[in-house]
């Protein structure tokens, strides 16, 4: 088992990811889709009719947007939103300019996109099963499995976890053996031995500091750091 612990990595991150059972996400390059986040529905208004695109680049008309009804933010892509709402024909999910509806909260899309970077980096350390300060219980499990011990501690400031994990190793030791006989033999059994272990703290669900014995948990010597989430809005 391998942990990394490298270069530090400057993110700001906002929104936490959702792990929900849903259809597969059909990504297109430089979109952000709002179903990777626990985010409660964005709703916008039309402000007039407004034409749509099947494609984020918006060259295949998808129907015009009737004016005055509120649509639900799917994704960002560059330049386009992708939205569910209703045209002249019916119900469509197509992308349309963000100049024919009402604006985004303060800092919504600068936040969204951050979160999205994070998002990116979380899921690389949990795909090569290593673990970073910044990292949540949820993303830590998912990442290097469930704790050998855990213990909590709440106090008035806030509730702190410290995971352990430890690796083990069988270690050869030989041992002498007398038969039926009485002669005696070297035999080697195998023990299953402590060879190392990695200690996380976390404060208030957050990695804050992480502790290695001696021993071969892992080989790397810096620490990787990811900014804890946030809510985007």
């Amino acid at each position: 088992m391998k942990f990394l612990i490298s270069a530090a990595v400057s993110i700001i991150l906002i929104g936490g990811q959702s792990h929900a059972a849903q259809a597969p996400v059909v990504r297109d390059p430089g979109v952000i889709y709002l179903a990777d986040f626990d985010l409660k529905a964005v709703k916008l208004r039309v402000l007039e009719a407004a034409p749509t695109s099947f494609d984020h680049t918006g060259t295949r008309y998808a129907g015009t947007l009737k004016a005055g009804q509120d649509v639900e933010l799917q994704a960002v892509g560059e330049n386009l939103f992708r939205v569910r709402g209703r045209a002249q024909q019916g119900q469509i999910l197509a992308w349309v300019s963000p100049d024919f509806l009402s604006a985004l909260p303060d800092g919504f899309i600068t936040s969204l996109r951050a979160s999205n970077d994070r998002r990116i980096a979380v899921e690389n350390l949990i795909a090569n099963r290593e673990v970073a300060i910044g990292m949540t219980l949820d993303e830590v499990e998912r990442s290097i499995g469930r704790p050998n011990k855990r213990s909590t501690r709440t106090n008035a400031d806030r509730t702190e976890h410290t995971w352990e994990y430890v690796r083990y190793q069988n270690i050869p030791q030989q041992t002498t053996v007398v038969g039926s006989d009485g002669v005696a033999t070297i035999g080697t059994v195998w023990v299953k031995t402590p060879v190392g272990t990695l200690t996380l703290n976390f404060s208030d669900g957050i990695v804050a500091s992480m502790d290695e014995s001696e021993g071969a948990i892992t080989q790397a010597a810096q620490t990787t750091i990811v900014a804890p989430p946030v809510l985007i809005y």
